[in-house]
């Protein structure tokens, strides 16, 4: 099967879509379908074309429209080219979009414009908009609307960003299912056992929405109580100068690290902690689970069907109770994640139900 996978963005940017893009289109690849990642071109020096992984990545430039005419001008010549580009390329079987961003409405148009069957995956981006594009753009709202009403099937991580997409887009409803995110655990339960080191670990974009600066508002009063407890906190974001200035004693900002470094340091880590404020998914918290240590997270729902019971809840707009939660996780006999926690994610089945639609809607069936 010839498959386009349509990221929002993609390596060499890092996040949760371009990380699970980047692992469907290796599972598809290892299966012996053709994948093609086609992704916006952002920065203007990225290569047009690469291989990267094994898999070749065509980058394009998806112009949104401004108000001016100039603008307007720029995006009819953006769609005009993109089709150009694609037109060249070897007609797929199915184009699946993942994110709704600047490429929506241009591969959208351009799949039913040729007859491509469309699978649409929404990742959060409604939710966790910091820029706020949804409530701002009519453009947006439009395009992610007209993708999901055009698109085969439409699937989320979560049940919560299914219904989110709902709100948005009613018609989601009828046509939606909730495919997990999938992890290689493999290189996870490299992990050793789980002991009691009175350090906690935390990862992922540094930005409002992921709660780390709640996470920090509450150390000072964990390391009260635990004089030797630890944080240590991975990733890079627009919020890590902020962030610096509040660290207290115990806290270290360790920036951005690739997985072997993320499982050598969770593998000296007594628990996870993930505080977010909203989420789509709860990727960090899925690789603590298939790392063996249990996860402290905010409870929303995302990440409560992720952990389930190997963990606990703390509020994470409540300093006090975020600390009380901590230092009490901390204060329990080490309890090890087993490893059945986490098969319902693992990348076998999750990339069989998204080749089951690619099937169902290449022959017209239903889902």
């Amino acid at each position: 099967m010839r498959v386009w996978l349509a990221p929002s963005r993609y390596a060499p940017h890092v996040g949760g879509i371009e990380t699970v893009v980047a692992q469907l289109a290796g599972e598809l690849a290892a299966r012996g379908d053709q994948v093609l990642v086609v992704t916006h071109r952002h920065p203007a020096g990225l290569p047009v074309d690469e291989t990267a992984g094994g898999i070749r990545v065509r980058r394009l430039t998806f112009d949104a429209p401004g108000r001016s005419v100039g603008a307007l001008q720029r995006f009819v010549a953006s769609y005009r080219a993109v089709a150009v580009a694609l037109d060249c390329e070897a007609t797929p079987d199915v184009l699946h979009l993942h994110g709704a961003a600047n490429q929506s409405l241009h591969l959208a148009r351009y799949s039913t414009g040729r007859g491509i069957p469309l699978v649409l995956t929404t990742h959060g981006e409604i939710s966790g908009d910091v820029e706020d594009i949804f409530r701002r753009s009519g453009y947006f709202r439009f395009s992610f609307r007209f993708a999901t009403r055009v698109a085969a099937a439409v699937t989320a991580p979560s049940e919560q960003t299914l219904q989110e997409a709902s709100l948005l887009a009613p018609g989601v409803r009828a046509k939606g299912r909730v495919v997990p995110n999938g992890i290689r655990t493999e290189a996870w339960q490299r992990c050793p056992p789980v002991r009691a080191t009175g350090r906690v670990l935390a990862w992922g974009r540094l930005e409002p929405q992921k709660g780390f600066d709640r996470l920090l508002a509450a150390w000072p009063l964990v390391r009260r109580q635990l004089p030797h407890a630890e944080l240590r906190i991975a990733g890079e974001g627009a919020q890590r100068p902020a962030l610096e200035k509040t660290a207290s004693a115990g806290v270290q900002l360790l920036g951005r690290l690739g997985e072997a470094e993320l499982v050598q340091e969770l593998g000296s880590a007594q628990i996870a902690a993930v505080p977010s404020r909203v989420e789509a998914f709860g990727m960090s918290a899925l690789e603590a689970l298939a790392g063996g240590r249990p996860v402290l997270h905010s409870g929303v729902p995302a990440l409560s069907d992720v952990v389930g019971d190997h963990g606990w809840v703390a509020p994470h707009d409540d300093p006090a109770a975020l600390a009380g939660a901590l230092v009490a996780a901390l204060r329990e006999e080490p309890r090890a994640v087993p490893p059945e926690a986490v098969q319902r994610f693992d990348w076998a089945d999750v990339v069989e139900a998204y080749r089951g639609m690619y099937v169902a809607a290449v022959s017209g069936e239903g889902f």
